[in-house]
């Protein structure tokens, strides 16, 4: 709600969404005063065992006193050592009104270090690849459950450089999570991801990101100029780098438009661009170190037909000599792929040359039967 604020304030939600700030807000006081309640019950704690002790010394020491054992200055002197104690003891307490904590921590802890971790070192060293990638008995799955159903389930599929390759299905079909399995994002619970025939999870994640351009949906841009949030693409690219990532993207003729030109400042998360500009910006990051691979996520959701136009002709260039695999509905995309591939719950629905698969899905529906209930 609060990332959403101009949304909220825009459309005057703060009334229907009160009672649910309200909620929240209830929860989160609640659990503050469990645990100041288990926090005081500690301390009162320590309290209770240090007068329970003085007492117990005291009394003890009077009956000794009343049989003549020990004498009014020794049972003092029991008091003042007795009482040197009574700190380690509260210190003691304390500690363990922690151990809930530390649990907690080491249990997090656990799950993180029991997470897949990025390769620092490659196994091989080589050049930029040709781009080829191919999906073997793929299978994954988020979280650790061992029976939860899996989210991606495909035995084989390949991209090839030449041509667009263009991912369809409906929402929640995997099509992000496969292209973040392609970027190496994700590391598949079952098979394996190859580039030119080679294990991806030979390479580290910094050469992954040299090789395999990505542009995500929801894009996030630095509070930096144009110039620094295309660079950082590729550190250390040159300016030419990024002169030509920015006219293959087709935001170049937009930025020398602009007053400061590359040297502009576009706000926090890009918000003094418009969408498509952000977008397209996106893509130029993606293409400033001449990946072999590019992965586009819905690439056109933020552009008007014109810029989407552009962005075909763009990517029709960039996949002839590199692999482009783009998620999108476009009508005008759509035509423009050489090969479609379809998704259906993380399963291969259907795959082939564009001007064969694309008839089918979008062939219009015979009428129903005279006489046949809708």
């Amino acid at each position: 709600m609060i990332a959403g604020r101009g949304t909220v304030k825009a459309v005057a939600l703060d009334q229907a969404l009160r009672p649910l700030w309200e909620e929240r807000q209830a929860g989160a006081i609640e659990h503050s005063i469990r645990r100041g309640a288990i926090s005081d019950g500690y301390v009162n704690l320590g309290g209770a065992l240090t007068l329970v002790a003085n007492v117990a010394v005291t009394t003890i020491g009077a009956i000794y006193i009343i049989d003549h054992q020990l004498s009014m200055g020794a049972l003092i002197a029991c008091n003042m050592l007795s009482a040197r104690l009574y700190g380690p003891i509260n210190q003691l307490v304390g500690a363990w009104r922690g151990f809930g904590s530390f649990r907690q921590a080491v249990a997090r802890l656990g799950e993180t270090f029991d997470m897949a971790e990025d390769r620092s070192v490659s196994v091989i060293a080589r050049d930029r690849p040709h781009g080829n990638l191919r999906v073997e008995n793929v299978t994954f799955t988020y979280g650790t459950e061992p029976h939860a159903p899996a989210t991606i389930d495909i035995p084989s599929l390949e991209f090839k450089p030449g041509g667009m390759t263009a991912i369809l299905g409906k929402n929640g079909s995997g099509k992000t999570t496969l292209l973040k399995l392609l970027m190496g994002l994700y590391p598949p619970t079952g098979g394996r991801v190859l580039l030119d025939d080679a294990d991806m999870a030979q390479f580290t994640r910094h050469e992954l990101a040299a090789w395999i351009g990505y542009v995500p949906q929801e894009t996030l841009l630095f509070n930096t100029t144009i110039r620094d949030n295309i660079a950082y693409g590729a550190p250390g690219c040159s300016d030419q780098d990024i002169l030509e990532a920015a006219t293959a993207a087709g935001v170049h003729s937009t930025i020398i438009d602009m007053p400061d030109g590359y040297a502009t400042t576009i706000g926090e998360a890009g918000s003094r661009l418009s969408a498509g500009q952000r977008q397209r910006i996106a893509i130029a990051r993606a293409l400033v170190g001449n990946p072999a691979v590019l992965l586009l996520d819905e690439p056109s959701a933020s552009l008007d037909r014109h810029a989407e136009e552009d962005l075909r002709a763009a990517l029709q260039a960039m996949a002839a000599t590199r692999t482009v695999v783009v998620v999108t509905h476009s009508a005008v995309l759509l035509p423009a792929c050489r090969d479609v591939v379809v998704l259906d719950k993380g399963k291969l629905a259907a795959r082939g040359p564009a001007a064969e698969v694309l008839p089918r899905l979008f062939a219009p529906r015979p009428p129903p039967p005279a006489g046949a209930t809708p």
